[in-house]
């Protein structure tokens, strides 16, 4: 998953693996399809920035009310930045 990414969304592609992510979003053809969560290969294209990633994975609802993610906001807030610095890197080209 993390082989063309840039080193600084590396560990960020670790937590994605980790946390949980995959049981309902796909990456480059992997995971899964749970709650019609959508494939997050291509992401980074949308250019929503570190601060809306970080915001929207700590409450999801808060940024989209009819969104049925749960909240990873105990992963805290190193793992989150980790995070949002993956999900922006996400531009399909891996």
């Amino acid at each position: 998953m993390d082989e063309d990414l840039p080193a600084a969304a590396k560990p960020g592609a670790r937590v994605f693996a980790t946390a949980g992510c995959t049981a309902c979003h796909t990456y480059d053809g992997a995971g899964g399809s749970n709650l019609n969560a959508p494939d997050l290969t291509a992401i980074g294209r949308r250019r929503l920035g570190i601060r809306f990633q970080i915001a929207h994975l700590k409450c999801p609802s808060c940024v989209n009310p009819d969104s049925p993610m749960p909240p990873f906001g105990s992963l805290g807030p190193k793992h989150l930045r980790e995070l949002a610095i993956f999900l922006e890197a996400s531009k399909g080209t891996h």
